[in-house]
């Protein structure tokens, strides 16, 4: 198994932790910005695991691309992320969505329509694509919460930078989620496997489609 970050410090950690538990000859951990190349050859992984991280990908369709580039036939990605509610108007995207994607360093969101677009367009075929419905509200009110806290904090003393900006992530986040705006989705896309090549009766080959690729 091979771990990908953008995060130096996150990348140590993560080696840290896998020896402490034995792991470290089971797994590697690297330097990668996903969003632009996996550092893999074509047809070489298995399955590929993303959670919660394309929503801050510049480039999400060829992150798409290049997963159906490296995985094998019958491989799949399998994906969980923060997506904007289907049907959102632009008024209410640059009312609750725009503020959470400059708060949290987020990229255009995608609803979970788009997602679908962009896998088939890079020829995986999408066997589950949902919503978590209620699953993920209580982190709302949390949230929400929390920009009370900070709030009240700020009418008694003068807030740190870091603090005027977690206020605003608190803000951003339970407004756009308990609005309605903001979901969280999870979808898993298999790479087709080449039809199989038969013999017909007079001794010719035919079907033999490939699978299809991720350009």
């Amino acid at each position: 198994m091979t771990g990908l970050n953008i995060n130096e410090k996150q990348i140590g950690i993560a080696r840290q932790r896998a020896q402490e538990r034995g792991l470290d000859r089971l797994t590697a951990f690297q330097f990668c910005d996903c969003s632009q190349h996996l550092p893999f050859p074509d047809a070489s992984v298995d399955v590929i695991i993303n959670i919660e991280s394309a929503c801050h990908y510049a480039d999400r369709p060829r992150f798409i691309a290049e997963c159906a580039r490296v995985l094998r036939s019958g491989g799949r990605l399998v994906a969980q992320d923060w997506m904007a509610a289907d049907g959102l108007s632009e008024a209410d995207r640059k009312r609750y969505i725009a503020p959470l994607e400059a708060a949290r360093f987020l990229h255009r969101l995608d609803n979970l329509s788009s997602y679908r677009g962009l896998l088939q367009g890079a020829g995986l075929r999408v066997t589950k694509a949902e919503l978590i419905k209620d699953g993920i509200r209580p982190n709302g009110y949390i949230m929400r919460m929390g920009y009370r806290t900070v709030t009240e904090c700020g009418q008694r003393q003068t807030l740190t930078d870091y603090e005027i900006a977690n206020r605003e992530r608190f803000r951003t986040f339970s407004e756009s989620l308990l609005g309605g705006s903001l979901k969280v989705g999870y979808y898993v896309a298999e790479k087709p496997r080449p039809s199989p090549r038969r013999v017909d009766a007079a001794g010719g080959m035919n079907g033999g489609g490939g699978a299809l690729g991720g350009t």
